[in-house]
């Protein structure tokens, strides 16, 4: 079946808001996307540090690990009694562990 009455300039007519609204949309998301777009480009991935050196954030989380880790010590045998450390304070009490607890 076709349509009774096929006016192609009055359907023109009509049709003309809804077209303009839908390219209007379609203008505006492409815009957005755009503009989107921009802003990843102009934020990307750059590690942010306030001296302005660029470098990884990996080297620097493991820098400020390093300088805030206290120094490794080796574990004392049973019945020995570590010498005092440098920079500890004085007149503290050390115990010793007889071997064999």
């Amino acid at each position: 079946m076709s349509a009774p009455q096929t006016n192609i300039h009055e359907q023109e007519r009509r049709h003309k808001g809804p077209l303009s609204g839908m390219a209007l949309a379609f203008l505006f998301g492409v815009l957005m996307i755009g503009i989107l777009g921009i802003w990843l480009v102009a934020n990307g991935n750059e590690p942010r540090d306030a001296s302005g050196e660029e470098a990884p954030a990996g080297v620097v989380q493991q820098q400020e690990a390093d300088e805030t880790r206290a120094p490794e010590v080796a574990p004392a045998e049973p019945g020995v009694v570590p010498e005092a450390t440098p920079g500890a304070t004085e007149g503290a009490e050390t115990q010793t562990v007889p071997a064999g607890e």
